[in-house]
């Protein structure tokens, strides 16, 4: 995902480029799955950025690593790997990306790691933290990098013991979640996924009781 970003963010016109001129095709997508599990963590990479964004736009409910195309290995399916993957307009929205790179900060930084260094160099009194970590049920499938049970707490204990009072939190509606922010204010969300049979899952927002 840094190298996605990074790409986007430092190379855009090069990026754009890609996306216009790659063939949207299962070959591509192979190319883009063989380059992504074969990648070194943690050093950047153009094409490594470009195949996680190709993967992202061509896969089943965009996971980029675990799931196969849209449509499937022969296209036989009712959409086809190129539905979500429309070249010009994802070209406009890096463009505009590009043009505001300056207002970003990209970091390669573990997720503890990020909000506890945001501890001296952010103003924490004015910012607003999204936190959106792997779930606690399917982490390990959904995400390249997933969490143990140790991880999920020490993040519990980073909100809700630190200096950070402005965040928003989402999670799988798990009971460990319900248990370490039993102090914060939880509300249910229903959500639908359709990676292969469309349903209904269970979701919680989390917000610090006296938020706002």
């Amino acid at each position: 995902m840094y190298s996605a970003w990074r790409a986007m963010l430092t190379e855009t016109a090069r990026f754009v480029d890609r996306i216009l001129s790659a063939p949207v095709s299962v070959e591509t997508w192979h190319w883009a799955s063989d380059l992504i599990r074969g990648a070194s963590k943690g050093t950047y990479d153009f094409d490594l950025g470009f195949a996680t964004f190709f993967l992202n736009r061509t896969s089943r409910s965009g996971i980029v690593v675990g799931a196969g195309p849209i449509g499937g290995y022969n296209q036989t399916g009712r959409w086809k790997i190129d539905a979500r993957y429309n070249g010009a307009g994802l070209a406009e929205r890096i463009k505009w990306l590009g043009s505001v790179s300056g207002h970003i900060s990209l970091t390669n930084e573990d997720g503890l790691t990020f909000l506890h260094n945001s501890l001296t160099r952010t103003p924490v009194d004015h910012t607003l933290f999204f936190v959106d970590p792997p779930y606690v049920h399917a982490g390990g499938r959904l995400y390249l990098n997933a969490m143990n049970e140790a991880k999920h707490i020490a993040l519990s204990d980073i909100l809700q013991d630190s200096k950070l009072k402005h965040w928003i939190l989402t999670y799988d509606d798990h009971p460990l979640i319900r248990s370490i922010y039993s102090r914060q204010d939880i509300a249910s969300l229903d959500v639908t996924y359709s990676l292969q049979n469309k349903r209904k899952e269970k979701e919680v927002l989390i917000q610090p009781t006296d938020l706002g």
